[in-house]
């Protein structure tokens, strides 16, 4: 059952199909989206980046949003039936003027469409057919898991407790990363400038499961809602060091499906280690008040 905007698009009708690695017509809604906003700070004498991670920073700058994408098929009798349905659809698409819901077995988003909606003829009287939509505000809303004291998982909590397991971890792992800008030219000749390293990205793959399709949604909140914490995680992963990290670019959800008995899905996370240590603190006035820059990002000092 997909609903747009109080409208049914199975009276079109409209039929869902099946997004690329999933059994549903659905993908984006499992995504956590981007931080906005200045979210770290290269300095050129230290290694790495110093981290906005502080609660006030996090609240300064917000999250995006994401984007859904809903596939499906249109079918008519003949191509003219077809074709004339997929105008409704259109006009359906036309009325739109705001935010509007899309209800569907999967949740409810405030949703408006931000691309072309693409067709493509299967058989004369069938097309197939993406409907690209944004949700520009985001719920992330969850219960951080308690601490389980784990060997391997993220501040303690196992990747069990956290909803299934760990895939893979990817990325400059083992990886000295790449210097930062070194290239300088002085009176048409280049010169050797040594300066210190970036910081490493690395990319955490989790599947996670449940019996229950809520149970499952449940545990991604869960899971933004840890990663959206102020300050650094700690990550333990088996066969590698302890690793300070926090994110920025959200998660990316793939492999969903909801029709098996255990309900699936793999989460990517991007996680960035930032290579500068020490405890940093955000810098107020006399009032308790923040204070910033020209570009109004939090100043905050490493004590």
């Amino acid at each position: 059952m997909y609903i747009l905007n109080g409208i049914n698009l199975n009276n079109i009708p409209f039929i869902g199909g099946r997004q690329e690695n999933s059994d549903i017509a659905l993908s984006g809604f499992f995504d956590m989206p981007s931080r906005l906003g200045k979210t770290s700070h290269a300095w050129a004498i230290e290694h790495g980046i110093e981290p906005y991670v502080s609660a006030a920073d996090i609240a300064l700058g917000g999250y995006g949003g994401r984007s859904l994408s809903l596939t499906g098929f249109i079918k008519g009798s003949n191509q003219l039936e077809c074709n004339s349905r997929f105008d409704a659809l259109t006009l359906l698409i036309d009325g739109i003027t705001g935010l509007v819901p899309l209800v569907s077995n999967w949740g409810t988003y405030m949703v408006y469409v931000n691309a072309p909606v693409v067709g493509e003829r299967v058989a004369p009287g069938l097309l197939s057919v993406k409907i690209p939509m944004r949700e520009p505000v985001v719920d992330m809303s969850g219960v951080i898991p308690a601490s389980t004291s784990s060997e391997f998982g993220i501040d303690g909590i196992s990747f069990t407790a956290l909803g299934g397991a760990s895939l893979k971890l990817a990325g400059d792992r083992w990886t000295r990363t790449a210097p930062k800008s070194q290239t300088v030219t002085v009176f048409g000749k280049e010169v050797a400038v040594i300066t210190k390293k970036q910081e490493a990205e690395l990319i955490l793959s989790l599947g996670i499961r449940d019996l229950t399709f809520e149970g499952l949604k449940n545990k991604v909140q869960n899971l933004m809602t840890l990663l959206k914490a102020p300050g650094l995680r700690n990550l333990t992963y088996k066969n590698d060091k302890l690793r300070s990290f926090f994110v920025k670019d959200g998660f990316q959800a793939s492999a969903i499906y909801t029709k098996r008995a255990i309900k699936f899905c793999v989460l990517e996370i991007k996680i960035i280690e930032p290579g500068i240590s020490g405890t940093f603190t955000s810098i107020t006035d006399v009032l308790g008040q923040l204070i910033t820059d020209n570009s109004n990002n939090t100043i905050t000092i490493r004590l």
